[in-house]
């Protein structure tokens, strides 16, 4: 009986290499997907929420502003494909988190569930 193999590494938590990675099974006809290794993300990206439905983040050394939660939820996926994790908080929450980092693992626990 031969059995075909898929083996890849290094995701860090990119939701596009994620979803390519469950495609290969179909696209390389194998049997066994394999995922090695490195596949938590990189980081928390904090999303300020500025009210009114305005939000601003830094990522890789740019600043985005946003105008809609539409614009918001196209960031999050952008955010999640880089391999980041985005949690939306209040410039409060920001400054909370840059102090205790108990806080910032608390506050990123449901960043899964967010659109």
């Amino acid at each position: 009986m031969k059995v075909r193999l898929f083996f890849a590494t290094d995701v860090h938590g990119s939701e596009v290499c994620w979803r390519k990675f469950i495609n290969s099974a179909k696209h390389y006809d194998a049997d066994v997907l394999i995922l090695g290794g490195d596949m938590t993300g990189k980081a928390v990206v904090p999303i300020v929420d500025l009210g009114s439905g305005r939000y601003r983040y830094s990522m890789q050394d740019q600043r985005h502003e946003l105008q809609s939660a539409e614009e918001l939820a196209g960031h999050k996926r952008l955010i999640r494909d880089h391999g980041y994790y985005p949690v939306v908080m209040t410039e409060d929450g920001v400054r909370e988190c840059s102090q205790d980092e108990s806080k910032l693992e608390a506050s990123s626990k449901g960043r899964a569930s967010t659109p």
